[in-house]
C-alpha cells in the first residue's frame, strides 16, 4: 500500500511540474514566414515551477523529427528569440521546452502552428477593367520575389469564372503554358499568353491567379502561395 501511494505521489507531481510551465508564443493556430523570427516565450507557476535557474533546452518538434532552436537556456529568462532559416516551412509544427541534458519534456504549446514558405507572388496583369473575347489570348503578367529555387515550383495559372458575382462561387479553368512546360520559376517579371477557351461564358466577372507550389522542408507536402487580379475583368463577344 505504501508504495502505491508513493507511486501515485511521483505521478501528481510531475503532472503539476509540468503544468507548470507554460508557453505562451507561439499561439496555437498562428503563423509566420521562413526568414522572420519566431519568439518562444513562457511563464511560470512560482508554487510549482522548476528553480529559475533550470536550465532548457527548446525544440521545434513535428511529429516525431525535433530541431533545436535553444541551448543551456536560463528558465528566468523567460523567452527566446529564433531567426526562422527561409528554407524551413512546414505545418503542425509545435514547439516543446526540454530540461536540459535530458529528455524529460516539461512543456508543449497547446497547439500546432505553422511557417509558411517566403516567397510573394503577384499578379500585375490583367488587374480588372479590361476585355477580352473567347478564344483570344490574354497577357497575364506577375511578380515572384523571395523564390528558394531549390523549395520551390510553378503550379500554374488559372483563369477564373466567377458564376454569383465579382469573387463569388469560382469556377476554375486550369491552365499549364502550351506543351506542358511552366515558365523557369525565378524572381522578377514574368508573361505568359494565356489562351481564353473559346467555350468560356459571357460575363463580366473573370480573373487570373497564379500559384507557387512550395515543398515542406519538414514533411515534403506541399505548401501554396498564390495571387489573383485586383479587380474583374469582361469576356465578351
Amino acid at each position: 500500500m505504501k508504495r502505491t501511494w508513493l507511486l501515485i505521489f511521483v505521478l501528481v507531481m510531475a503532472a503539476d511540474l509540468t503544468a507548470a510551465i507554460v508557453i505562451t508564443s507561439p499561439r496555437a493556430t498562428s503563423s509566420y514566414d521562413a526568414g522572420s523570427n519566431l519568439l518562444v516565450s513562457w511563464r511560470t507557476d512560482p508554487a510549482g515551477s522548476p528553480p529559475p535557474s533550470t536550465r532548457l533546452s527548446i525544440w521545434l518538434r513535428t511529429g516525431p523529427a525535433l530541431i533545436q532552436i535553444g541551448n543551456n537556456v536560463l528558465l528566468s529568462n523567460g523567452s527566446l528569440n529564433w531567426m526562422i532559416p527561409r528554407t524551413l516551412f512546414g505545418n503542425n509544427l509545435e514547439v516543446s521546452i526540454m530540461r536540459q541534458g535530458t529528455s524529460e519534456v516539461l512543456s508543449t504549446t497547446p497547439g500546432y502552428f505553422t511557417i509558411f514558405p517566403p516567397t510573394r507572388v503577384q499578379v500585375l496583369s490583367p488587374n480588372g477593367g479590361e476585355t477580352f473575347r473567347p478564344g483570344g489570348t490574354i497577357l497575364v503578367r506577375w511578380r515572384a520575389t523571395d523564390i528558394v529555387t531549390e523549395h520551390h515550383q510553378f503550379a500554374g495559372i488559372f483563369l477564373l469564372y466567377y458564376s454569383g458575382g465579382c469573387r463569388i462561387t469560382p469556377s476554375n479553368f486550369f491552365h499549364l503554358p502550351s506543351g506542358g512546360s511552366p515558365p523557369a520559376i525565378g524572381s522578377g517579371e514574368t508573361g505568359y499568353r494565356l489562351t481564353i477557351p473559346s467555350t468560356a461564358p459571357l460575363s463580366s466577372f473573370y480573373a487570373v491567379q497564379i500559384t507557387v507550389q512550395s515543398v515542406d522542408y519538414i514533411s515534403r507536402g506541399f505548401m501554396v502561395k498564390y495571387d489573383e487580379s485586383d479587380g474583374c475583368f469582361t469576356v465578351t463577344r
